[in-house]
């Protein structure tokens, strides 16, 4: 039963943990992205971290699990 939850939920931390990483490294750009842009970056970043077997799941990936992220990172 843990395994499934654990297969449930995992994909969603690390979609979570991709847009941490990815917003904490353009901290010192000085010029504003695109939100659609800015999706499409990190959704590159997401699939190169799978490509290279950092994260095990490729729903970690989706636009609207990265789309969420991001709007809770969101400074309002």
């Amino acid at each position: 039963m843990m395994n499934y939850l654990c297969a449930l939920m995992w994909p969603y931390v690390s979609s979570y943990w991709v847009s941490a990483v990815y917003l904490f490294s353009m901290r010192n750009r000085t010029k504003q992205t695109a939100m659609k842009r800015l999706l499409q970056e990190v959704q590159w970043f997401a699939e190169s971290m799978f490509d290279e077997r950092i994260i095990e799941f490729y729903e970690s990936c989706s636009l609207d699990t990265l789309k969420n992220a991001l709007s809770s990172f969101k400074v309002r």
